[in-house]
């Protein structure tokens, strides 16, 4: 991982941070009337959100943690971590729902693509569960259970790497090649057999949800920093970019944006310009790259003025002109995170590719890099900092 990667990782995560007491408070008056000068590292109080336009969602987070946007981009570094480096779909799903499911490490807000991929992958548990007691089985019960969670970790598994949802694998013969490997015995291969039967219908290539919100975009910048160019062609990067985003997101048009902003990254991460980076259109349609272009049309207003025009809330189709507006104008990164967070709205969703890009741009430090002092101010920099050190030894 170069120089510019780490920097990638850390804007995010400071993006995320600096911008959490202010989350969700649409009204962007009352931002600049409460913390015009430095509206970063926040404490969250609910007296910022009373008698205005907003959503509260973060009572009992403290100035300096990550949103839940930050704790998905944790999740995802720790699954890179512990897969030396490589992307997992099954692995990146186990996380996931170790962190946010039952039980977890995490408490506080859930948002609607992270619940409803929970309750899918709870559902389809109990469901192979509820169709295991159905089919007769003489045989041993531990390898009864061993089957059964094997099943539950082949679908999670399937399709690898697949961009094609329509090309889910023949589900009897992934179940019975994987429980093959483990058992002898064909009673427990027929077992396996029976219940995916029963399964082919029910299930469906990606646990996430059909929403097009900016959780989509919350994981990408460590699958993007993790890759070797010289060992994977950039068709298998946006494979695994794709793959990511269905996890949580499974909608055509998160993954178009998605890639857009797997481009953005990759172009920062590279040592490009931001004129080149903002100019990127590539894998979007005309009227998503349209929309950009006019976003960018009109130099003079500030970030505020562009993010009201189009919406402040947490869909892609608002927050994708806001973040290139805010790229092509800002000239520190202290400027671009401040200027999203006065924005309003879902300024935590916009600031993960935001400091993503800036961080990989400006550097840390001197006049226009990640203040030095802002990263201090990590409450999981002693984490981020292990799992960065880890994976630049994979």
């Amino acid at each position: 991982m170069n120089e510019r990667a780490g920097n990638c990782i850390l804007g995010a995560f400071v993006a995320d941070a600096a911008t959490l007491g202010l989350h969700w408070l649409y009204d962007q008056e009352r931002i600049l009337s409460i913390a015009s000068d430095k509206p970063e590292f926040r404490q969250p109080t609910k007296t910022d959100f009373d008698g205005t336009k907003g959503y509260f969602a973060h009572p009992d987070k403290l100035a300096g943690d990550q949103s839940q946007y930050g704790e998905q981009m944790l999740v995802m570094l720790r699954s890179l971590a512990d897969n030396n480096g490589h992307y997992s779909k099954a692995g990146y799903i186990d996380a996931f729902q170790h962190h946010f499911g039952y039980g977890g490490e995490y408490t506080g807000y859930i948002d609607r693509p992270t619940r409803d991929t929970l309750n899918y992958l709870a559902w389809l548990e109990a469901e192979i569960q509820s169709i295991a007691r159905t089919v007769k089985f003489n045989g041993d019960p531990p390898a009864q259970r061993a089957v059964v969670q094997q099943i539950v970790d082949c679908i999670k598994t399937e399709p690898a790497d697949s961009t094609d949802t329509n090309s889910f694998h023949d589900l009897q013969e992934s179940i019975a090649a994987s429980v093959s490997k483990t058992h002898d015995e064909k009673i427990l291969v027929d077992y396996a057999v029976s219940i995916a039967n029963q399964l082919s219908d029910r299930i469906r290539p990606y646990p996430g949800a059909d929403d097009t919100q900016l959780p989509a975009l919350s994981k990408l910048p460590p699958v993007i920093v993790t890759q070797d160019p010289e060992k994977s062609s950039t068709e298998q990067l946006m494979a695994q970019v794709e793959s990511a985003i269905r996890v949580t997101n499974n909608n055509d048009f998160a993954c178009e944006n998605g890639i857009l902003s797997a481009n953005l990254l990759v172009a920062a991460i590279n040592g490009e310009p931001l004129p080149v980076i903002v100019s990127l259109r590539e894998g979007v349609s005309s009227t998503v790259a349209s929309r950009l272009d006019t976003a960018l049309e009109n130099s003079a207003l500030s970030v505020s003025e562009v993010t009201a025009q189009y919406g402040l809330s947490c869909q892609l189709e608002y927050a994708m002109p806001s973040i290139m507006y805010n790229l092509s104008t800002t000239r520190s990164f202290e400027q671009g995170i401040r200027d999203n967070i006065r924005a309003g709205g879902d300024n935590c969703g916009r600031s993960i590719l935001l400091g993503a890009v800036l961080g990989a741009h400006f550097g840390i430090g001197g006049t226009n890099g990640i203040p030095v002092e802002w990263l201090d101010r990590l409450n999981r920099k002693d984490e981020i900092n292990s799992l960065l050190d880890t994976l630049n030894q994979c």
